[in-house]
């Protein structure tokens, strides 16, 4: 898609010369049989066919002759929001100015037609541009239906806050400078700050035989809280620019072995542009971490260690950096809050393999192979002694933290009796100065 004049200018300067190439390819094999010649030319034209609808496109939407579709969704709001600038004659720097975002992120969003772009961010620019979006929340699959619920805090002040936990928010100083009697409105104000008005859809992770539904108001004001800590750290820190480059991970499971590796996952994660917070759970939410995006499209990886183990804490975080890795950037309205109801031991996660999200197999299936290379996990001896030697045996031959293969093996053997001692039991919550029990 031609994004600006520039490309425009271009685009026209290749078609001319691609013309230039078929023609010279016709006259000289304009007797000819050779199907690789043939093929080259069919090539050519198809090249050529895309351009010049592009730049009929692009020219179109200059002068106002392309009509624009009536029914929008998230599906299609990723392009509308390129072809609504390019007909109301804005330029990239004209709403990037706007919208109070550099000219440089406008132009990665929609070079990238907006992968990478919070929900909140895409619903700014499309209130800028004047494009309704008060349908792209409804008939949506029942996987996506609590949208919509999400979708009613773009009106927070019509919304009956009881649903949320307004004095829990209060309770853990999320809320700054409050009364009782204007609690609610500072609830308000500090929820639509977070959020922009338009808070992030989020994708949350329930089986069918799941007992408890998943809070949607909870996890929002969750939600907020972690934004507010991000933008925190936005604030504050240098922050590179997120690349997608999974070979680091290798140092990451290094840390694993050392006394304070927790407490490195911060520092490390931000070199690599990933932020990383800490929040523990709000009744309800059942939340074990979190991957989403900040305002301006940053991944941030949170967790709220609810649970005081290191086989726990590596597992999860890895997860999440597989959602980071594999679905953030790929997919155009979806967090990943990931959520896990546990049995009287709070051990097993009481939905089957075969009923979950795919894509939290994914992200399972992602966490597995980094922390433990399958051909490694394949010649390990403890898989099958379950012997506290064996596991520490293997955990030093591979350069990682015996919690992580304990936790593995009673997963693996759904029993969970074994191995207890390893696991890392009351280590994991001293990391964490700021980590409220």
């Amino acid at each position: 898609m031609i994004l600006n004049d520039e490309q425009l200018d271009a685009s026209k300067f290749h078609l001319k010369d691609l013309n230039s190439w078929i023609a010279e390819l016709e006259s000289k094999e304009k007797h000819s049989s050779n199907q690789l010649r043939k093929m080259q030319l069919n090539g050519f034209y198809g090249f050529a066919m895309e351009i010049k609808e592009e730049i009929e496109e692009y020219e179109s939407l200059c002068n106002g002759k392309l009509e624009l579709p009536q029914i929008i969704d998230l599906s299609n709001l990723p392009t509308l929001l390129i072809q609504t600038r390019i007909a109301r004659g804005w330029s990239q720097k004209k709403l990037a100015n706007r919208s109070s975002t550099t000219l440089g992120a406008i132009q990665r969003y929609e070079e990238n037609c907006y992968l990478g772009a919070s929900i909140s961010k895409k619903l700014e620019i499309a209130n800028l541009l004047k494009i309704d979006t008060s349908g792209c929340f409804l008939n949506l699959p029942a996987s996506e239906s609590e949208s919509a619920d999400i979708y009613k805090l773009q009106k927070l002040d019509e919304v009956d806050l009881r649903e949320f936990p307004v004095t829990e928010a209060n309770k853990r100083g999320w809320i700054p400078n409050t009364t009782e009697s204007d609690s609610t409105v500072a609830f308000k104000n500090w929820m639509s700050g977070t959020n922009r008005q338009y808070p992030n859809s989020a994708l949350h992770r329930k089986g069918k035989s799941m007992r408890l539904p998943p809070h949607v108001p909870s996890i929002l004001t969750w939600q907020a809280r972690i934004l507010h800590l991000a933008n925190s750290e936005i604030e504050n820190s240098h922050i590179p620019r997120y690349r997608g480059d999974e070979r680091w991970l290798k140092e990451l499971v290094a840390k694993t072995i050392e006394p304070d590796g927790p407490a490195k996952v911060k520092d490390l994660l931000l070199e690599q542009g990933i932020i990383f917070v800490v929040e523990r759970h709000l009744p309800k939410t059942y939340l074990d971490g979190a991957a989403l995006l900040s305002h301006d499209g940053l991944p941030i990886v949170a967790l709220t260690l609810r649970y005081n183990r290191l086989d726990y804490f590596w597992f999860t975080l890895f997860h999440e950096l597989a959602h980071v890795y594999l679905h953030l950037f790929t997919r155009h309205h979806f967090n990943f809050f990931d959520r896990k109801i546990l049995n009287k031991k709070n051990e097993k996660d009481s939905s089957k393999l075969s009923e979950r999200d795919e894509l939290e197999n994914e992200a399972d299936r992602f966490a597995l192979k980094k922390l433990i290379a399958p051909e490694e996990w394949e010649h390990c001896i403890s898989r099958r002694t379950a012997t506290v030697q064996d596991v520490k045996s293997d955990a030093k031959r591979l350069n990682i933290h015996p919690s992580i293969i304990a936790g593995r093996i009673r997963k693996e053997r759904n029993d969970f009796k074994i191995l207890g001692s390893l696991l890392g039991q009351g280590s994991l919550h001293q990391h964490f100065d700021g980590y409220r029990t």
